[in-house]
């Protein structure tokens, strides 16, 4: 199977790709499980919605200049809206 020229066929590639989904996902319910423990009510999904969206918001400003995973080539194309932060 090919994804944008990336060769999804190997089975190494499709693990990873299955990591690089289920880590984030994991991140983010776990920091809904936090919220869950710690608050209660309207609180809860008040600190479940911020913390993620904190969270995805530190992911995606400090990510890799030039990270090979997000040179376009990827199975999912990335936006490159943050490059000018490290110029």
């Amino acid at each position: 199977m090919i994804g944008l020229g990336v060769d999804t066929s190997s089975p190494r590639v499709r693990a990873t790709l299955r990591l690089r989904l289920l880590i984030p996902i994991g991140l983010f319910v776990g920091i809904v499980a936090a919220a869950k423990m710690n608050y209660e009510g309207t609180t809860v999904w008040i600190a479940s919605v911020v913390g993620v969206v904190v969270t995805a918001g530190i992911w995606g400003v400090l990510a890799v200049l030039n990270d090979p995973s997000r040179s376009g080539k990827t199975v999912v194309v990335t936006l490159r809206i943050f490059d000018w932060l490290s110029n």
